[in-house]
């Protein structure tokens, strides 16, 4: 059965992410997420707005899982998206420094099995799996931060100001794994910031960068100060 659900979609890869659910990617690197009605209407959200260009073929086997290939190279790459139907990429985690394969992948790829992988979400009181979608996030936020050196920057300015807890609080009014004083100015970054800890490191990550230009900055810091 056939369906034209519309036209001047001018993308350069596209692949199923679920039921009525599409991904694309544009020649200057967007990502592109689209949610097909039952009557053929659709929206769009920007999930990313570069960083794809590379790839000239996206698959996804389902829940928030996506592969691309980089015809240069053969390699393939997974991104991890926390919550897939949230209409933001900012909890895509990116696995770049643990691909699929660094190279080989020259076949045509059609597609991936659809519905083969779940999406569970990500646990909040899983301090590790807080750390890890943190290190992804931070190393989205600036490819000069993706280094182990800055990770541990970060790891130690949160663990001493909040363990990574995103319900940490202080009887001064500091809030959330970044210690947000007050809790509230993270509602900027998203209106679940009391509770979501994703949405707790985008305003942190945002919050170094504007004051200290990097973790690293902002650990010297804290440690200078007990404060940052």
């Amino acid at each position: 059965m056939r369906k034209e659900i519309g036209n001047g979609f001018a993308l350069k890869t596209l692949t199923a992410t679920g039921d009525d659910r599409l991904l694309g990617t544009t020649s200057d690197g967007a990502l592109y997420e689209y949610v097909i009605s039952s009557s053929g209407t659709w929206s769009r959200n920007d999930l990313k707005t570069d960083g794809w260009a590379a790839f000239d073929q996206l698959l996804s086997p389902g829940g928030g899982v996506y592969y691309g290939r980089i015809p240069t190279t053969g390699a393939m790459y997974w991104y991890k998206d926390a919550n897939p139907t949230d209409k933001s990429g900012a909890d895509i985690a990116y696995h770049t420094s643990d691909p699929v394969d660094a190279s080989g992948w020259t076949q045509q790829l059609l597609s991936a099995q659809p519905n083969s992988y779940t999406c569970a979400g990500l646990d909040r009181d899983d301090i590790a799996a807080v750390k890890a979608a943190g290190r992804e996030m931070m190393n989205a936020h600036d490819a000069a931060w993706a280094n182990s050196t800055e990770w541990s920057c970060l790891e130690n300015l949160w663990d001493k100001e909040s363990g990574w807890r995103w319900n940490a609080s202080n009887p001064s009014g500091a809030y959330g794994i970044p210690q947000s004083l007050p809790g509230s100015k993270m509602g900027t970054a998203g209106a679940d910031w009391q509770t979501n800890p994703l949405t707790q490191i985008k305003w942190g990550l945002g919050y170094v960068d504007g004051r200290y230009g990097s973790p690293c900055g902002a650990w010297r810091f804290f440690q200078a100060n007990n404060w940052y």
